[in-house]
């Protein structure tokens, strides 16, 4: 099991194979079951001896002169792993929520790894505690023997039995995908612009004005959810552009300026930036376009991970904007 914590912890920080596939069955086996089957094993680090005692109506009778069956079955070792498993992973995720660094892969992925570890070693310690003859080892023939029971009346239950561990093995799939994969959907990066007196006033999804031929101080600011350090570039240009309804289309663009901005995981940076943009008589508008990997040989819209723009005017039609004032 520490094998298979190490594994999937290349999977998902080394950068070759954190692109792959690799990290989704690795994922989901380890989410839905190897934190409980650590938590049994050293709960019950003790094989299952059937001589010692037979199962009646669901009881445990115990033989002459023992004192009943010691350990759990196979099929009851790997139920319980699943169910506290799903148990274990949303509990260490939800304190994770609590903290400045909220819920996100690294912290959480790593605490996992961590609790994994250490109750691993605790099983293996009370394991080697025991007598050889004693020690749980897994087998396969055990297993199919508790799934696929023999003898007379047997046929109800191992219906319900392959029925249980088959909504299981679906369950500890889907749950585990989810997992995996819907921590890296949320990783993004917000950009948006602050007036002189720390108020947002442009964001993707709105724009100010500025006056054209006036120099203006702005504060840019980037904050980073992408799970990992980032080292932003954002190139700033200057766009005439003609509108017709909700289209814009760019007739020209002008380079003004780029820079780099580093920012740590979870972490918001605003960097005050100065500029003077060009009076023109068409419209236009200065666009700051963010960039968290490389940038193209033509920076654009389009090709930015995220925008932000200020219109340019002159000071007789600066009311006919909406202002950041």
């Amino acid at each position: 099991m520490i094998g298979l914590t190490f594994a999937l912890n290349t999977a998902v920080f080394f950068p070759i194979l954190r692109s792959t596939p690799l990290r989704v069955p690795l994922g989901f086996v380890f989410v839905c079951l190897v934190p409980g089957y650590v938590v049994v094993a050293a709960l019950f680090p003790e094989r299952f001896r059937a001589e010692s005692g037979e199962r009646v109506g669901g009881q445990l009778s115990s033989a002459p002169g023992t004192e009943g069956a010691n350990g759990v079955t196979v099929t009851e070792r790997f139920l319980l792993s699943v169910g506290l498993s799903i148990i274990i992973v949303p509990a260490i995720g939800y304190a994770w929520n609590f903290t400045p660094w909220g819920i996100q892969l690294v912290p959480v992925l790593l605490s996992v790894s961590g609790f994994t570890i250490v109750v691993a070693v605790l099983a293996a310690l009370r394991r080697w505690q025991l007598p050889g003859n004693a020690q749980f080892r897994p087998g396969l023939p055990d297993g199919l023997d508790e799934v696929w029971p023999v003898g007379t009346g047997g046929g109800s239950v191992r219906v319900v039995n392959a029925v249980l561990v088959v909504s299981v093995l679906f369950f500890a799939m889907s749950a585990g995908y989810a997992a995996v994969e819907l921590s890296y959907d949320e990783q993004y990066s917000e950009f948006y612009l602050l007036s002189g007196d720390g108020e947002t006033f442009a964001g993707v999804d709105q724009s100010s004005v500025v006056v054209g031929g006036d120099q203006q101080t702005i504060g840019v600011a980037i904050s980073n959810h992408e799970g990992q350090p980032k080292n932003y570039t954002v190139v700033v240009i200057q766009q005439t552009v003609d509108e017709a309804g909700n289209a814009t289309e760019v007739r020209d663009q002008t380079p003004l300026d780029s820079f780099t901005v580093a920012v740590d995981a979870d972490e918001t940076v605003v960097r005050n930036y100065t500029f003077t943009p060009a009076a023109r008589d068409d419209r236009s508008r200065v666009v700051w376009l963010l960039y968290p990997n490389d940038v193209p040989d033509t920076a654009s819209t389009a090709s930015a991970a995220n925008h932000v723009y200020l219109w340019v005017v002159s000071n007789a039609s600066k009311s006919d904007y909406r202002t950041a004032q």
